[in-house]
């Protein structure tokens, strides 16, 4: 009992876990490498035994590029040195012996950091090796990961030095340009965390994506201007419901909102992919891309801060927004018309249902996720006579030129009316002399 106690104790905390079960069954496939087994968890699988070959022509590849003259055994034992604390990374016991243990490391490690130099210096121009764009997005799951130390450590040794002495880019330098050449998601902030607190890639992406020291805006309370101007009239005041800040797991669909007044604008210079703002009425969200690439990262994102107990839930709290607003293809083709979501995706369907799926059975907590104040603020918005019935007034009166001539029109004629009346009335009391 006492053995399997300390076991257990010195395997916490893990920093590379299994894709949650009850997030994992809708689309398996988004979580499972299609070229490359990287780190334990898919070591082996036939299907990807193809590239394994490739691992020992990569690791010879970056020999030749020492700096230091680094030998194939001061790499092997190096690894043996990390051997426990990498064991220790991981959310499962792993059965590997000690000797493949290593050398897988080894292998994977070394591919990465020599993928990542052959992709900087165009290596794979014109479809010389198999496959990049999908070992790229293979190096992104969840479930693909090695501890980001492992590569530090390979990196340092086969380069040395400080990162001013030496030609070779810095190894953050070479994974950042692949991430912005590929532009699978988008990546607004460059700031870091501290080296010692990166896991592994997946983690060092979500940081460019998600910046930690970041805070979501907060929504504006004042009311428009034209609500204020017909404040001052007491019978064409709005009923406002009492503010409210009760936690909520949803807002309206975007044709709902649209419908209640809301506005949709793309945000002009958003800080990341987070930086959505409601004021006044006008929601406005950064660009988004979805296609093929997209959808894996994402959803591997989203199974990461599922995962560790006391991760951020932000793009958890993204993904329910945009499940929100998304309901049909309707929903998708009016943000589409506002610049907001671009897709190659089959249809405007295909969009909904990804993300209808993308949180699907994801915890989170409902008064402190990322976007549960604006949550608040565009129900209190919607919740509010006056905003449907400006949205009514405009919709009726003023969504097309006709509609307007005819609106002038009519109160050309309403005056016009008035008018014949006012005199007809004026001359009866006061006939002409």
């Amino acid at each position: 009992m006492a053995t399997k106690l300390d076991a257990l104790l010195e395997s916490e905390p893990y920093t590379i876990g299994r894709v949650p079960a009850y997030i994992r069954e809708r689309n398996k496939k988004l979580y499972e490498p299609m070229v490359i087994a990287i780190g334990p968890y898919h070591h082996g699988r036939e299907h990807l035994q193809a590239l394994e070959k490739h691992k020992w022509r990569f690791l010879r590849d970056l020999l030749s590029r020492s700096t230091t003259e680094t030998s194939l055994e001061a790499l092997l034992g190096k690894m043996k040195a990390l051997e426990r604390e990498a064991r220790r990374s991981y959310s499962e016991s792993i059965r590997l012996t000690s000797k493949e243990f290593v050398k897988m490391m080894l292998l994977d490690g070394c591919f990465i950091i020599e993928f990542f130099l052959k992709f900087h210096e165009r290596d794979f121009v014109n479809n010389t090796f198999p496959g990049v764009q999908y070992i790229h997005l293979d190096l992104l799951l969840l479930e693909n990961q090695i501890p980001f130390f492992v590569i530090e450590e390979l990196f340092e040794l086969v380069f040395g030095g400080t990162a001013e002495n030496r030609e070779t880019p810095s190894l953050i330098e070479l994974i950042r340009h692949i991430h912005m050449e590929s532009g699978d998601v988008n990546m607004h902030s460059r700031t870091l965390p501290p080296p010692a607190k990166i896991l592994h890639l997946l983690h060092l992406y979500y940081h460019w994506v998600v910046p930690a020291a970041v805070k979501p805006s907060r929504s504006d309370h004042h009311s428009p201007p034209l609500e204020r101007l017909f404040s001052c009239f007491p019978s064409m005041k709005s009923e406002k419901p009492e503010r409210s800040h009760k936690p909520t797991l949803f807002i309206a669909s975007t044709t709902e909102l649209l419908e209640a007044g809301v506005t949709f604008r793309k945000k002009a210079s958003p800080r990341h992919m987070l930086d959505i703002t409601f004021r006044n009425g006008v929601m406005e969200i950064p660009f988004n891309h979805i296609d093929d690439n997209s959808k894996p990262i994402l959803t591997n994102l989203v199974a990461f801060e599922q995962s560790i107990l006391d991760a951020p839930r932000n793009i958890t709290s993204f993904s329910l927004l945009m499940d929100s607003l998304i309901n049909t293809e309707k929903d998708v083709a009016i943000l589409q018309r506002c610049d907001i979501i671009d897709h190659f995706l089959g249809s405007e369907e295909e969009v909904a249902r990804f993300f209808n799926q993308l949180c699907e059975h994801a915890v989170i907590d409902l008064s402190d996720h990322y976007f549960s104040e604006l949550f608040s603020e565009v129900n209190f918005y919607r919740d509010s006579k006056w905003h449907s019935y400006r949205a009514r007034l405009v919709h009726d009166y003023f969504s097309n030129p006709w509609a307007i001539l005819s609106l002038v029109a009519a109160l050309i004629l309403l005056a016009l009316t008035f008018l014949q009346t006012f005199f007809a009335i004026y001359s009866y009391f006061r006939p002409p002399n």
